[in-house]
């Protein structure tokens, strides 16, 4: 497995550069803390709009995880997201989220298999996870 370290300051010139790495399926941020998470929030938006094909990117969210840190990472997926403003299609297959209405309709989530939601999945439209099409759990 490739194991990648990188600083919070790093630039998007860097972030493109590991866009070279095209078998790079996973980038783990290691430092997950409240503390820093306007970087986190930019880092995580230079992976999505860089690294598209990444089917993680950032944290894999964990059911075991607390309600605070899913809740954490569900705004910052849902910042980092809400900042694309080109079409494109991510491959993520796990997200979290602190709602689908965030998701701009330019941006494409056709591999997402698990996702993490703030509040209640039943509350949902149904027509909202329509372009869920790999969804297998809320």
């Amino acid at each position: 497995m490739l194991e990648v370290q990188v600083s919070y300051d790093v630039t998007r010139e860097g972030v493109a550069a590991v866009g070279n790495l095209k078998s790079l399926k996973e980038f783990i941020f290691t430092n997950f803390s409240e503390w820093n998470l306007y970087e986190q929030e930019n880092l995580l938006g230079l992976c999505y709009e860089l690294l598209p094909h990444l089917h993680v990117a950032g944290y894999t969210p964990e059911p075991f995880f607390d309600n605070s840190t899913i809740f954490m990472l569900s705004c910052l997926s849902s910042d980092a997201l809400k900042e694309i403003s080109t079409p494109c299609t991510l491959q993520l297959r796990h997200l979290a989220l602190d709602s689908l209405k965030i998701v701009p309709a330019h941006v494409s989530l056709p591999q997402v298999q698990q996702l993490y939601l703030m509040g209640h999945p039943q509350n949902l439209n149904p027509l909202l996870v329509d372009f869920l099409v790999s969804l297998n759990s809320t």
